[in-house]
């Protein structure tokens, strides 16, 4: 019909199951394409083929085994690690690469998350099972790519993504933009998108002043801010408690796959009430505020959650954050302090002593939680971050940027030095803490980069992932009409790591 795929793979995505499957009713109306939905379990898959919108579909698969594959041993462990080494030579990377991404067999690769709730997987995989679980995920997509001809992905998990890269088979997902509601389609699984840095350009090259401005952080966010301090007293830690050990029992009697192969349930009970108990303590340790600092100068370290995708999968090649904090101390100029705050969500899942190690450092501050991240930006001479939303809000405060991250949406702007090398950290934070910048310049360079952000991307108007039909057919219209223009580009996808 139209220059578009004829052929594409369609990851299914919980939270926002039916938002997709109206973009699959839009393209397979605007362009007879074949779709083949992949899901994340054989319950994911009896719901979408009772859904009536399964007549948009030509294949209903689950591709989701990995974890269940990753605890099973081989019978033969030499043929095992035969395949494992073939299947690494045509993927381009290891497998660690792709356990690091994975919250469930990657754990020691989150270790500022080591409370994060374990799971059967991640208590009964052993090396040689594991390989044997990529063996069996990636022959399963070399496989059904080549047989479906396959020549788009559309949020395609971890392990898919990287079977694309290896043939050459394009890759869009639906991200947040990190502005309002926003969200944008990525060319990769580290979430870039070249149409940034080029609608930025053509901007900067026409003179146009900014007109876009950040006055607070985008939605998603601001829900959950708004949630987690609405529940941080003892009654809201049993209420979540119960309902979740209620939510194992109907797991388990109904027979459900989360229920007898997902997180451990004294785990997931149990964290209310660690993060009922953590909070209070964190309270205790962490009562700067930016009031304290008025005449304090400060470089600005938002903490992470971990494991999480904004970082395992964003910023592969950097994951640890106690490291950025220590070589940023390091690193300051005296008389500057280091602002860290902590992940609200994050709270209850850190190692033991955790803050108390960071407050080791004698120029490292634990900013109250409750300060407000944008105001945290505004108010430093500049931010250090591995990949978080601070980089974007600095920028558009006027505040230069370190980012520990190679694959961050900002990461072209002038104002933002990239850190390949521990040796680029003292000279930035020299001329950072000097002042040696011109605020208005980068502000205008922020405000550009959002007005380029804002172009590129889609408006999800009252969606909330709480809430899965809080959406309007316009913003399936524009969404399906972004991925059409982002699918057509002649811009070459960024490189793979």
């Amino acid at each position: 019909m139209s220059e578009f795929p004829g052929s594409i793979a369609y990851f299914a995505r919980a939270e926002s199951r039916l938002f997709h499957l109206s973009v699959i009713k839009e393209l397979k109306a605007k362009f007879g394409c074949r779709i083949h939905l992949y899901c994340n379990g054989v319950e994911q898959v009896a719901f979408y083929r009772k859904r009536p919108e399964s007549e948009f579909l030509d294949s209903i698969e689950d591709a989701g085994f990995l974890l269940q594959a990753a605890t099973e041993q081989p019978g033969d462990p030499a043929e095992t690690l035969k395949t494992a080494a073939r299947l690494e030579e045509k993927i381009g990377r290891p497998y660690s690469r792709l356990t690091s991404a994975n919250r469930h067999l990657g754990r020691g690769f989150s270790p500022a998350g080591f409370y994060h709730p374990r799971s059967f997987t991640s208590k009964n995989a052993t090396p040689l099972s594991i390989a044997n679980g990529y063996n069996k995920v990636l022959s399963f997509f070399f496989d059904s790519f080549e047989a479906k001809q396959i020549d788009l992905a559309i949020n395609p998990y971890k392990e898919a993504a990287v079977v694309c890269n290896a043939v050459g088979i394009p890759y869009r997902a639906m991200a947040g933009s990190r502005y309002k509601n926003l969200h944008y389609w990525a060319w990769n699984e580290h979430y870039e998108n070249p149409m940034f840095a080029e609608r930025y350009a053509e901007l900067k090259r026409l003179g146009t002043t900014p007109e876009l401005d950040l006055q607070r952080p985008y939605d998603a966010h601001m829900a959950n801010r708004t949630d987690f301090f609405k529940q941080r007293s003892l009654t809201s830690a049993i209420k979540k408690s119960g309902y979740r050990a209620a939510q194992f029992a109907y797991w388990k009697i109904r027979g459900y796959e989360k229920g007898r192969k997902g997180y451990l349930p004294q785990d997931v009970v149990s964290l209310p009430f660690r993060s009922y108990r953590e909070f209070k303590r964190l309270s205790q340790l962490s009562k700067t505020t930016l009031a304290d600092l008025k005449d304090q100068p400060f470089v600005f370290f938002p903490l992470h959650i971990e494991p999480e995708a904004a970082l395992q999968i964003i910023s592969p090649e950097y994951l640890y954050q106690q490291a950025a904090i220590t070589s940023l101390a390091r690193e300051l100029p005296a008389g500057v302090v280091l602002a860290v705050k902590e992940a609200f969500n994050m709270i209850g899942r850190r190692p033991p002593r955790f803050y108390e190690q960071l407050l080791e450092h004698k120029n490292v501050v634990i900013l109250r939680t409750d300060q407000m991240g944008l105001d945290c930006s505004r108010q430093s001479l500049g931010i250090g971050t591995i990949s978080g939303t601070a980089g974007l809000e600095a920028t558009v405060s006027g505040r230069p940027v370190l980012s520990f991250g190679r694959h961050n949406m900002y990461n072209f702007l002038d104002s933002v030095t990239v850190i390949t090398d521990e040796t680029q950290i003292y000279p930035a934070l020299k001329s950072i803490c000097a002042r040696d910048y011109d605020s208005e310049a980068i502000r205008t360079e922020g405000r550009r980069f959002l007005d380029a952000l804002a172009a590129e991307s889609f408006d999800m108007g009252r969606f909330d992932y709480r809430d899965m039909n809080s959406y309007d057919q316009e913003n399936v219209d524009s969404c399906v009409e972004k991925l059409v223009e982002s699918v057509r580009s002649k811009l070459p996808a960024p490189p793979p790591y």
